[in-house]
């Protein structure tokens, strides 16, 4: 639950920064900030390594690296299978959804924790802590989500669903 805070925190101080800087747009981060607190009550893409503390290069920035960059490659492969009809596949777009929020979370607790151990703030092992297992777990649910879009068993089981869906709605 600490973590789950302290990723829904970090979301909302990325979202007000972007937005105290004069960002335009921010809906889609603002939507995903919302979403996390309702919960908690380019393959090899470029590497953040550098753009985060040390203590969080090696494996976390690694994990976030490499989600954005499958996430990426795996939304052209389903635009290109799909095209305008993707706004029909909804249990597609739920695993997308989902991916893209882990990801979010992930850059938001990087540079929270980033911040946090430059600076010398008292919380900041713990931070690090926080976001090294966050990242870790939120990598493999993306993983999950994003393998499941090429899963042909996974696909067969969602045109099942639908169409029980369909038959309920029906009866």
């Amino acid at each position: 639950m600490a973590m789950c805070q302290y990723v829904t925190e970090s979301m909302a101080y990325m979202l007000s920064g972007n937005m105290d800087q004069g960002a335009k747009d921010f809906q889609l981060e603002a939507a995903i900030s919302k979403f996390m607190h309702r919960a908690v009550g380019i393959k090899s893409g470029p590497s953040l390594a550098e753009h985060v503390h040390a203590d969080l290069a090696p494996r976390p920035s690694w994990y976030a690296s490499e989600a954005a960059g499958d996430f990426g490659a795996t939304v052209e492969k389903i635009l290109i299978r799909h095209g305008k009809g993707i706004r029909d596949e909804q249990f597609i777009l739920k695993r997308l959804a989902d991916a893209a929020i882990d990801i979010y979370g992930m850059a938001a607790v990087l540079s929270r924790a980033s911040r946090s151990l430059n600076n010398k703030i008292e919380t900041a092992q713990h931070e690090a802590l926080l976001t090294t297992v966050y990242c870790d777990e939120a990598f493999d649910r993306i993983r999950q989500n994003l393998d499941s879009l090429h899963d042909s068993n996974k696909l067969s089981n969602d045109t099942k669903m639908s169409r029980i869906a369909t038959e309920v709605i029906r009866t």
